[in-house]
């Protein structure tokens, strides 16, 4: 399956790069992180397009990712955040789109922690993992065996196999190291591995539906060190607009 950038219709989602590319924070220099690569920016905004579109239509891990914080602390990011979340006036106690916002929010916050924005990050070597299903990988450096915590994960999966989905956007302004592109053991902990870093729409999404399945699959979620930024909402609230504004939905799912 090739990018969906060789589709002649994604030239209609140049309007979602535009909103990425003068966002404020395309300038935030993040904690310990800096300034995350251009084509983070983009690329989270073409998923959360994407997703944004997906909730319209009533997909079912979409509307998992919407729903109100639960009352599962130990499992859910959302309520494990509620206190930083209330502080930042983003509430997530009912279902909906500004609840989905919000977890993408932190989910943008997650992958510059983990991976600095870079979509082919390869394996962190100071976790030491040898099993492969435990081996991480990608922007939100998920493992394997993460898709035990919800059937929606295995879905994912079969969904986006052999799919670059936004490839070409997340490779502005990263650089990849030959270990990047290494991948461990074989069959389906391998190809796990292997696709989250070609198709960063994956690893986006299942990184979503994992946040408010399996919250602790993270050390920054559990310490808290992933930052939550208004700036991050402010240009998902547009991404919202131009989308609904200009129909473009059908060019996205």
């Amino acid at each position: 399956m090739t990018s969906m950038l060789d589709n002649p219709n994604l030239s209609n989602l140049s309007v979602i790069l535009g909103v990425a590319e003068k966002a404020a924070i395309a300038d935030y220099r993040w904690r310990e992180r800096g300034r995350s690569p251009i084509g983070y920016v983009k690329g989270m905004a073409l998923v959360y397009a994407r997703v944004h579109c997906k909730f319209k239509r009533g997909e079912k891990g979409a509307v998992a990712m919407a729903r109100a914080e639960s009352t599962e602390n130990a499992t859910d990011a959302l309520t494990w955040y509620r206190d930083l979340f209330n502080e930042a006036e983003m509430s997530n106690a009912s279902s909906g789109i500004g609840t989905l916002r919000h977890l993408f929010v932190l989910l943008i916050g997650l992958g510059m922690r983990e991976s600095a924005g870079k979509y082919c990050a390869g394996r962190d070597d100071n976790a030491r993992r040898k099993n492969p299903d435990t081996v991480e990988a990608g922007l939100f450096q998920a493992s394997y065996d993460l898709r035990t915590a919800s059937p929606l994960l295995t879905s994912l999966l079969e969904r986006y196999n052999g799919s670059t989905d936004f490839l070409d956007v997340f490779k502005e302004g990263v650089r990849c190291a030959d270990v990047d592109h290494i991948n461990y053991g074989q069959g389906e902990a391998y190809n796990f591995q292997k696709l989250s870093k070609s198709c960063p729409a994956f690893a986006a999404e299942f990184a979503a539906i994992g946040l408010r399945h399996k919250r602790k699959h993270w050390g920054p979620i559990s310490n808290r060190r992933a930052e939550i930024r208004h700036e991050c909402d402010s240009m998902l609230r547009a991404v919202e607009r131009v989308v609904d504004d200009g129909d473009l939905c059908s060019f996205l799912i």
